[in-house]
């Protein structure tokens, strides 16, 4: 979905630059060689581009709808949920915090269970000889992470954190 966004982006910041190119009378300058006395001169006498035709006005504006949709899309989170990710080598995945779930998980050492319940994560086993993993306790608030190290999973909360939640700035 991000890619899609940006790609679109970029396309329609391309289409904005190659009309907005038209839209502007530039004046085409020459500059011409050094004096004796090694000043520049610059020849005023130059062409100007076309004017505006019938459709650039509208092509500039879908422009800029289509890099104001595509922003909404890339940096816009509607939903405001939180949701948990669990990476685990080069793999990743997303859950919802809302939705009770148990999850397995690969690592080198083997299987790790992580558990997302009433909106708390944590781990519930783990193949590693330590367990502090499974020691860490809940979390609960994007920002949040834990991790077992042995087995290198990495759990984390994300999304917009609550504004009645003290943060690390409160006092």
């Amino acid at each position: 979905m991000v890619v899609v966004a940006t790609v679109v982006a970029v396309v329609a910041v391309r289409a904005t630059i190659a009309v907005a190119a038209t839209i502007a009378p530039v004046r085409m300058v020459k500059i011409l060689p050094p004096d004796a006395a090694g000043a520049v001169a610059i020849d005023g006498k130059g062409s100007a581009m076309t004017a505006l035709r019938p459709f650039d006005i509208p092509l500039v504006l879908l422009a800029v709808a289509i890099t104001l949709v595509s922003t909404l899309l890339v940096y816009g989170n509607s939903a405001g949920t939180a949701r948990v990710v669990v990476e685990a080598g080069n793999r990743e995945w997303v859950y919802s915090l809302e939705n009770d779930e148990t999850v397995s998980v690969t690592g080198p050492l083997g299987t790790s269970t992580i558990a997302i319940h009433n909106g708390k994560v944590h781990f519930e086993e783990s193949p590693c000889a330590n367990q502090v993993c499974v020691a860490s306790g809940t979390i609960e608030r994007p920002g949040q992470w834990i991790a077992c190290l042995p087995n290198a999973v990495f759990v984390r909360i994300e999304g917009i954190p609550d504004e009645d939640e003290p943060d690390a700035t409160s006092r």
